[in-house]
């Protein structure tokens, strides 16, 4: 595998043998410059895909830096609009670019496809241009700045450097699963509407809305409304009904809860409500329904 040196520790990223796990990968890439790196996935992992488990200080940006950016609500939500601009950015651009978020914190955005699906964003980040310290304050807590790596612009280089080998790694490990079949292929939903679909699956037992779902994909609840219309036909409700009614049927006719219990296993507060929409999607009521396909022994 080809290797890079950081110009600031003088540190040689080289790996002999086979890569044991990703973080590992991304640790020993990493050590002694401050960088850190973000995983943003953009598919359904399985099983299979163990590689890229990695620890929750790997899925979102949580340096020191950005955690202080996020302790104030408006803070927050230009933290959330930066990130939706940026993905929006490596989606439109298809390759990877230099991105500075509104603090002045730069990081490099690399998107990962594989056969033409966007898989992974990458953000290689935690950067301080040495040419703008005076330009940045945490107000009293200026320690933060030395929890950066700090860097002129020409190191900028290297470190696109060093997120392509981490990119490199990553759509190595897509293929060798494409390989073997492991691989979920992508189908050609949005990615969004995937991500989605998967929270939906796993949580359709809480309170979940439109909103939830958008700030989880990053993007403007009234575009993820209208890509839930356009990619499957229906709405963002009609979606999480008919997930929470299809899961209901199977709890009918497997066990011997009551139907007011099946219905806030759901997450159908109501019983009535949930009788009112499982008759008008099926046709028949929950009980009848029981009744003529239970597989509970009697």
């Amino acid at each position: 595998m080809s290797h890079t040196s950081d110009k600031k520790t003088g540190h040689n990223h080289k790996w002999s043998g086979k890569i044991p796990t990703l973080e590992g990968f991304i640790r020993h890439l990493t050590q002694g410059t401050k960088l850190h790196v973000n995983l943003h996935f953009m598919f359904s992992q399985t099983p299979e895909m163990s590689f890229f488990d990695v620890n929750l200080d790997y899925r979102s940006h949580t340096r020191p830096a950005c955690n202080y950016a996020k302790i104030q609500e408006k803070k927050l939500t230009d933290c959330m609009a930066n990130k939706k601009r940026s993905i929006k950015k490596a989606l439109e651009l298809e390759s990877p670019y230099v991105g500075k978020c509104y603090r002045g914190i730069h990081e490099i955005v690399y998107p990962i496809y594989h056969k033409g699906n966007p898989m992974c964003i990458l953000y290689l980040g935690n950067i301080l241009l040495e040419s703008q310290l005076h330009q940045i304050s945490f107000d009293a807590d200026n320690q933060i700045i030395h929890t950066m790596a700090i860097a002129e612009e020409d190191d900028l280089t290297d470190f696109m450097e060093i997120a392509g080998l981490i990119a490199d790694v990553i759509h190595s490990h897509f293929l060798i699963l494409d390989q073997s079949n492991q691989l979920k292929t992508p189908d050609k939903l949005h990615w969004a509407i995937r991500q989605a679909l998967d929270h939906i699956d796993l949580n359709y037992s809480c309170d979940i809305s439109l909103r939830e779902i958008a700030d989880l994909c990053f993007l403007n609840e009234q575009y993820m409304s209208r890509l839930f219309k356009k990619q499957l036909g229906r709405t963002f409700s009609d979606q999480l009904n008919q997930r929470r009614l299809f899961i209901s049927k199977q709890l009918l006719s497997d066990t011997g809860k009551s139907v007011t219990d099946i219905a806030q296993l759901v997450g159908y507060n109501n019983v009535t409500y949930f009788n009112k929409c499982f008759k008008q999607a099926f046709g028949i009521s929950p009980r009848k329904f029981r009744q003529s396909n239970s597989n509970e022994p009697t």
